[in-house]
């Protein structure tokens, strides 16, 4: 391994709005309980991006690969999603959305300021390449439950139609979404094959580039 391939570190740069959305989207499936922080992250991962708080799953799938996995902290997601194109320098001399960029970098060196933070995860808004804001969050280590490989498994799910009952909290995490930024587009629930009768398969949701799961608990463990 070369003295350049050590000092790497994972990171994955993105179109502003793709990114925007990607962050608004997984947001709600992150958890807001620190007694397990490792969940309060999403988990970025080749094409992938994932949250989960156990009762549902958020997935979104990107349009660049990372180069490797970054655990994206809540507060980053949040930071990201809040973002206001209209609020950017570009924006008042006529640069359109499309301009800028979005650079997440894992496990960074901090930068110097109030919050010194000997690692970081940076998020940076690039114009043009060049970084025009930037913010550094604390990191959260841990091992992130393995549910990517799960989210997709149709081998899981059920073909006929099944009466299922759902929180209403958790459809409305996924149709807060849909309605913002995907108003038109159908939102596909499909319900998943159980072994107990007492107790009633994962659905899946799927929008667009969006995938979730509602009830993960039945197969996180």
């Amino acid at each position: 391994m070369t003295k350049k391939q050590e000092t790497e570190k994972p990171s994955v740069t993105l179109p502003l709005m793709e990114a925007i959305e990607a962050c608004a989207a997984v947001l709600p499936h992150a958890s807001k309980d620190d007694v397990t922080p490792v969940i309060t992250t999403a988990n970025l991962e080749g094409d992938r991006i994932v949250a989960t708080d156990r009762y549902t799953v958020g997935a979104f799938t990107l349009s660049q690969k990372a180069s490797g996995p970054i655990m994206v902290p809540r507060q980053a997601l949040d930071w990201i999603a809040r973002t206001n194109p209209r609020t950017l320098v570009g924006h008042f001399a006529g640069m359109r959305p499309e301009a800028y960029q979005v650079r997440i970098t894992g496990l960074t060196p901090g930068v110097s300021g109030p919050d010194l933070l000997e690692e970081a995860v940076m998020v940076e808004i690039l114009l043009e390449g060049k970084p025009e804001r930037m913010q550094q969050f604390r990191p959260v280590t841990g091992t992130f439950p393995p549910i990517a490989e799960r989210l997709l498994d149709v081998h899981e799910m059920a073909t006929e139609v099944v009466p299922v009952n759902l929180g209403p909290e958790f459809i409305e995490r996924v149709t807060g979404y849909a309605k913002k930024w995907r108003r038109g587009v159908p939102i596909r629930f499909t319900a998943g094959k159980s072994d107990n009768p007492n107790k009633p398969g994962v659905v899946r949701v799927s929008i667009g580039k969006f995938n979730g799961l509602i009830q993960p608990n039945l197969l996180v463990r």
